[in-house]
């Protein structure tokens, strides 16, 4: 669903997922209308995720212009193998929620400050 339009015809919180792993990505999902955001892939590669060290290290690892990976997340030719989404190119290190979470928080107020956001107003003058 585009999100523009499901913000105008949904009266439910709107939860934006898919391929979001940075501030910036975070920023563009609410600024488009997410009320939250989900962040899938981008948390596997924490320490407080289940998934195996093995499987951390292939998210972290992945170079997410390999034609490979490319078809299997754009041409679903996905069947044999686990793909994670294009958010496995923010995935540099294996980092505790914690961390993840100060950090996009940490660079969404940084990207802000870029913008023109200081306190509870924009000034771009």
């Amino acid at each position: 669903v585009n999100m523009t339009m499901a913000r105008k015809l949904l009266k439910i919180p709107v939860i934006a997922a898919g391929g979001i792993g940075d501030a910036r990505g975070f920023l563009a999902a609410l600024a488009m209308g997410a009320d939250a955001v989900c962040f899938g892939t981008a948390i596997i590669p924490t320490k407080e995720s289940p998934a195996s060290d093995s499987w951390k290290k292939t998210l972290i690892n992945q170079d997410i212009f390999d034609k490979k990976f490319y078809k299997k997340v754009f041409h679903f030719q996905s069947r044999d193998t686990a793909v994670g989404s294009m958010a496995t190119g923010h995935c540099d290190e294996i980092v505790s929620v914690k961390e993840f979470i100060d950090n996009i928080v940490s660079n969404a107020e940084k990207i802000l400050k870029k913008w023109g956001y200081q306190g509870n107003e924009f000034n771009t003058i």
